[in-house]
């Protein structure tokens, strides 16, 4: 891994959106990468900015402590996107599978092997629309994530970051379906007591338990006893955000860091899939929802 080197992009060093990553439990398959503070070596959250630091800190606690790498934090108020292409590449040859491939080549910007060695991070600057973050290998994100950092440039590609709004729309449309974000967009305006999915979002991260929220949006599951577990806590979050409509926590779940392919396996005799299974669980739990007209578990207000 390469960091500290010159192929990072500069521009990404001048901003306080840093931090190191450890191997953390292992989920479908695949160790996950926990974010660490790399001022105190305790876990980090992707949106609390409390928890980052400068790249030169995060590199002085990268080389000072053995952490695999450093990653960096896409939020709101930065212009930048990532993509993620997963098991697209073989470690051992250097080369690249043909769907990725012509990924790479459309939005022609910086691009990076992952830690592993068999996936490509791309970043470029632009905003995502609303609905999909991720479908099968391919995954996208503008806000309230991280991306390991490994500065190992992929050959044949810019090392510049390049403004690229029009071509991730294209992409995000293409990956995810125009009729299914416009259905999402519909959506939004009347789920969840009249609340957009961003505002639930944003709503349950200013809340008084926010911070435990926001680990399990960005899929962190620390604390709780199973993946599974992890899920049934975040649908829990979501049952009440949304007022208890089971499409709109299907919807935003699938938004989440704890998505994953089982959510759409089907475990049970009777058809149900482990996502349809779970919010019913979760559903089960209580009757108790937001009312929007309250402020009380505010810290701030709205």
């Amino acid at each position: 891994m390469n960091v500290g080197n010159n192929d990072i992009p500069g521009e990404l060093s001048e901003h306080d959106q840093w931090l190191i990553w450890r191997w953390g439990t292992t989920r479908d398959g695949k160790p996950t990468k926990q974010p660490v503070n790399p001022h105190t070596g305790e876990l980090a959250s992707s949106t609390n900015p409390a928890t980052w630091g400068s790249y030169e800190v995060a590199v002085a606690a990268y080389d000072m402590f053995g952490y695999p790498g450093v990653g960096f934090v896409f939020t709101s108020g930065d212009p930048y996107v990532g993509v993620d292409l997963d098991g697209c590449r073989d470690p051992g040859t250097g080369e690249i599978e043909e769907w990725a491939r012509r990924i790479i080549g459309a939005l022609d910007s910086y691009s990076e092997v992952s830690p592993s060695g068999s996936g490509v991070h791309i970043i470029g600057k632009g905003t995502l629309p609303p609905g999909g973050r991720k479908r099968g290998s391919f995954e996208c994100y503008d806000s309230g994530r991280f991306f390991t950092v490994t500065g190992e440039h992929l050959d044949g590609t810019p090392h510049e970051i390049k403004e690229r709004g029009e071509v991730l729309r294209r992409l995000h449309r293409r990956v995810f379906g125009e009729a299914e974000q416009k259905s999402n967009e519909h959506i939004e305006r009347r789920a969840g007591n009249g609340l957009s999915d961003h505002e639930i979002i944003a709503r349950a991260m200013r809340a008084t338990n926010g911070g435990e929220f926001a680990k399990l949006w960005c899929g962190e599951s620390n604390g709780h006893a199973s993946a599974s577990e992890a899920d049934l806590a975040l649908c829990s979050y979501l049952r009440f955000w949304t007022g208890g409509n089971p499409e709109a926590m299907d919807r935003l779940f699938r938004q989440s860091g704890l998505y994953r392919p089982k959510w759409d396996e089907r475990h049970f005799g009777d058809g149900r899939t482990y996502g349809r299974a779970t919010i019913e669980r979760a559903l089960e739990r209580t009757s108790e929802f937001y009312n929007p007209k309250s402020q009380s578990l505010y810290r701030d207000g709205i």
